[in-house]
């Protein structure tokens, strides 16, 4: 019987080991975990650290959350963690030759402006998530644009990750 090739990423049946590592940047953090902290998730992808070192570099900016904090952030303090943590970044504030932000949905945004190799964090309407090219990641895993449940969603901010 013949071995079958298989696509970089896949894991071979043969002897269970993978046969290569795909790192592109959009990883979950290893203590990831669903709830409400999507924008704590999307700063620990962008800067490639764990769930808990995100949360401690921004509650060092917003102290006045109290103990039922869920894990809701603003962009001012968002942006100011992601410099503590030493993310390089650039606020995107227009699109289509306009000098604000156009009203323009998450897939639109993926289709037209995301170039393939940035990484954008994304803040719609009530979420954020992290993009790249076609491919949005939440702290539901990472998935295509077409198939993403808020593709719909009106962007508010973009912060395009600077590498």
């Amino acid at each position: 019987m013949a071995r079958t090739k298989f696509q970089p990423g896949q894991l071979d049946p043969f002897n269970w080991t993978p046969v290569k590592a795909v790192v592109d940047g959009m990883a979950l953090p290893s203590d990831a975990r669903m709830g409400p902290n999507c924008g704590l998730t999307a700063m620990a992808i962008a800067a490639g650290c764990t769930l808990a070192e995100s949360r401690a570099a921004y509650l060092k900016h917003d102290s006045k959350r109290g103990n039922n904090w869920k894990g809701g952030t603003t962009v001012t303090n968002r942006a100011l963690a992601l410099h503590d943590l030493g993310v390089v970044f650039e606020r995107i504030t227009g699109l289509d030759g306009y000098s604000f932000l156009p009203r323009i949905s998450l897939k639109k945004f993926c289709e037209r402006h995301a170039a393939p190799g940035k990484r954008y964090i994304v803040t719609t309407t009530g979420h954020v998530q992290i993009v790249r090219g076609n491919v949005v990641t939440d702290q539901g895993g990472k998935i295509n644009i077409s198939d993403y449940w808020g593709k719909r969603k009106i962007i508010k901010n973009i912060l395009e990750i600077i590498e």
